[in-house]
């Protein structure tokens, strides 16, 4: 629960991931909740994403990238790792 909304995440690196910028992906998620996917049907919308990607889209290679650098930089400033 974020938010007090449940999210549902296609495993740990989808919910790392996330969490990178919780508040605008948090806001983007409410925004397409409201225009894209209420009252729409659940399957013509995720055919939908899976062909046209959003603006924002990021590769799964570069959210691992950018992940990674966001861990080793916490771990290496105090030898501690502050997401885990």
């Amino acid at each position: 629960m974020i938010d007090a909304k449940l999210c549902i995440f296609g495993g740990q690196s989808s919910k790392n991931y996330f969490l990178m910028d919780e508040k605008k992906n948090m806001a983007l998620s409410n925004e397409y909740r409201e225009q894209e996917v209420k009252d729409s049907n659940p399957l013509i919308q995720r055919c939908k994403r899976l062909i046209f990607h959003v603006p924002h889209y990021r590769t799964g290679q570069r959210l691992a990238a950018e992940w990674e650098r966001r861990n080793c930089q916490t771990i290496s400033n105090d030898g501690k790792n502050k997401n885990a």
